[in-house]
């Protein structure tokens, strides 16, 4: 009988710096077609960071994206910040990570200023934002246009 893949066994293997099964893990659930966007778009995004990673770059600390994930979920933003200041990752998505917790506490400019920052280091951000809830309901905000250009 074939495993169950689930997002928890592929943020493991991320976790885990096993980073070509992370990938495979995270393309596999973005295929499965059973999941809605917003979880789509947050899959992607794990899967960009597995595929950037060199196995070289561990992490350094005991803290982990996974326990910056658990804080975000649970709108704990300062202990999703300090863990986020712990662990060594790519910077666009310390970016990205940053604009949803600032935009989830209604501070736009904040929001709109490390979301700029994620999309000049990676492009994909662009599309991550408009699918993301974080930014529902600021996304027509004019600090956002830049979303929205060509």
């Amino acid at each position: 009988m074939a495993k169950k893949l689930t997002f928890e066994g592929a943020l493991k293997l991320l976790q885990d710096k096993k980073f070509n099964a992370a990938s495979k893990s995270f393309g596999e659930l973005i295929d499965s077609g059973q999941f809605d966007v917003y979880k789509l778009s947050r899959f992607r995004q794990f899967k960009n960071i597995a595929d950037q990673q060199d196995p070289s770059n561990a992490l350094k600390e005991e803290s982990s994206l996974n326990q910056v994930v658990f804080h975000m979920n649970r709108k704990e933003y300062e202990a999703a910040e300090d863990m986020l200041g712990k662990i060594e990752i790519a910077a666009e998505l310390a970016f990205y990570l940053r604009s949803e917790m600032a935009a989830e506490q209604g501070e736009v400019d904040s929001a709109s200023e490390n979301l700029q920052k994620a999309v000049e280091l990676n492009r994909d951000n662009v599309g991550y934002a408009k699918n993301s809830r974080s930014f529902n309901g600021i996304l027509t905000d004019k600090k956002f246009a830049f979303l929205f250009a060509k």
